[in-house]
């Protein structure tokens, strides 16, 4: 593996940027990648799709999407209840006291019997479940200046074990200034992975959120998990295993491979960034979501739809200029959703936005929105509130798609521990697109899926879009559906936080 070239300076030229000229480290170039591919035997070999130095794509994993809190969680609880060996879990926070299921699902869902809490909480449901299988979790240690602080992964681990002192707790330090470990995995048994976006935490923002976001104390939280079941979910296990092992040089070992495949699935990869210097098992780092991402860009020919908290990467913005010159077609489009109030860095996020509409110049190919959520007050006032887009998502031509934890920043592709999944499978990209156009657009799949996606994006997101803005301006009405028209500068809601912050809280 070669390490991956990038365009930053040591910490006292990075601290400089971040509270000088605000000028964002990242790449101006992608750098160096491992030449070649794997052995041609291989059946994924001669596609160049997949990351040549990272865990293989495995042929038949079934995956499912899950779009926003209450999904991901009940799917979480659901699975975490049936573990027969094993529940392991990566987080970048934790909260012990968050209730993972909530409203009406508890009609359906019955609660922990003599549980410490309501029943539903993270407490409650590891500390069952530890009486019978094996339970560890591994949190990052949290920042030494800004929340989630240092001791606050302590404080949680401590709590859960007081529950069930068989729980297995720690705290990973395998970290250096302004970077983070920012996985969010949950592995049962080997056989079933939860990849994603989605901390079980409300120390800041509360996770929970169903995908009609209705307006609530505190922001609304938009993302997206996959859950895999087949060997994919064991790479998971294996990124768990290789971390838990630099941490306390246990010798954990894996579990045991399933005995039966899940049928019929999709080609999927676990891609990860790890970075360089810090682990045993990646002295020269990992950086096959960089390769995904450079890979799938560069051979979009009709759309790139990608949902992220952040756009600060230069390589990203640069590869995303060359796709529009690189695609003639005049219906080749660009969409992104980022969120209208950002924790940090709505500055940096514009500056590149700037670069890509220059370079449309006009055009009408690159189209960029946000989302908002919206509530009766009366019968002459409404509330509009932004959900907060934290969701990592990438669609390309219907034929490609990636959700982890990655945000398109250095600290995504380069500082930070990610994981994310790429898959290759048309249908599967189609249905991921149809699920959330639909869900922000107020629309039936039927509706969108009618249309193609220049179609849906000019004559359903655009026109939308811009009505929604209008309404929350003027403070007239209902939304038609939760996309926005983002616009560069201040947004309703928006709140600049200084670069500082930004180079070290990134949830």
């Amino acid at each position: 593996m070669v390490r991956y070239a990038v365009g930053s300076r040591r910490a006292s030229a990075a601290l400089r940027d971040y509270t000088g000229s605000r000028r964002r480290r990242g790449y101006r170039e992608w750098g160096r990648f491992p030449d070649g591919q794997a052995d041609e035997t291989q059946w994924w070999a001669r596609e160049p799709q997949w990351f040549p130095a990272g865990t293989p794509p495995r042929e038949n994993t079934k995956v499912i999407v899950h779009v926003d809190g209450q999904e991901t969680f009940r799917a979480a609880w659901q699975a975490i209840r049936e573990a027969k060996h094993s529940v392991w879990l990566a987080d970048w926070a934790m909260s012990a006291d968050m209730a993972l299921v909530r409203g009406k699902d508890r009609t359906a869902i019955a609660p922990i019997p003599e549980a410490r809490g309501d029943g539903y909480s993270v407490l409650d449901l590891l500390a069952e479940v530890a009486g019978r299988v094996d339970v560890r979790v591994l949190l990052w240690r949290g920042s030494l200046l800004f929340r989630p602080r240092a001791g606050m992964a302590r404080r949680s681990l401590k709590r859960l074990r007081r529950a069930n002192p068989a729980i297995h707790g720690l705290v990973d330090r395998h970290v250096r200034l302004a970077h983070c470990h920012h996985q969010k995995t949950i592995v049962v048994d080997g056989r079933v992975a939860f990849v994603g976006g989605l901390d079980m935490t409300d120390h800041d923002i509360d996770r929970w959120d169903t995908t009609a976001h209705p307006v609530r104390d505190g922001f609304n939280w938009h993302d997206v998990s996959f859950q895999l079941d087949g060997e994919a979910a064991m790479d998971v296990a294996r990124n768990f295993v290789q971390r838990w092992r630099a941490v306390c040089h246990d010798d954990l070992p894996l579990p045991e491979a399933p005995l039966d495949e899940p049928g019929q699935g999709v080609s999927a990869q676990i891609v990860r960034t790890i970075p360089a210097r810090n682990y045993p098992f990646a002295p020269h780092g990992e950086y096959g979501i960089a390769w995904a991402y450079r890979q799938a860009l560069r051979r979009a020919r009709q759309f790139i739809y990608l949902e992220n908290q952040y756009l600060w990467s230069p390589a990203v913005v640069n590869e995303l200029i060359a796709s529009l010159h690189r695609a003639a077609d005049p219906d080749f489009r660009i969409v992104l959703v980022l969120p209208a109030k950002p924790n940090i860095g709505k500055r940096d996020t514009d500056l590149h936005l700037r670069q890509l509409l220059d370079a449309d110049d006009g055009r009408g190919r690159v189209r960029i929105f946000t989302l908002y959520t919206s509530r009766a007050e009366d019968r002459l006032s409404w509330a509009y509130k932004p959900v907060y887009v934290h969701a990592k998502v990438a669609v390309v031509d219907d034929q490609w798609s990636m959700v982890g934890s990655a945000n398109l920043n250095d600290r995504g592709l380069e500082g930070d521990s990610e994981i994310n999944v790429q898959v290759l499978d048309g249908g599967f990209a189609r249905g991921i697109r149809l699920r959330l156009w639909a869900e922000h657009l107020g629309l039936g799949e039927d509706a969108i899926a009618a249309l193609t996606p220049r179609e849906a994006i000019d004559t359903l997101w655009v026109p939308r879009a811009d009505a929604a803005i209008a309404a929350i301006r003027e403070r007239g009405g209902s939304l038609p559906g939760m996309a926005v028209r983002y616009e560069l500068g201040a947004m309703p809601g928006d709140l600049a936080v200084g670069a500082l912050q930004a180079s070290l809280l990134d949830g």
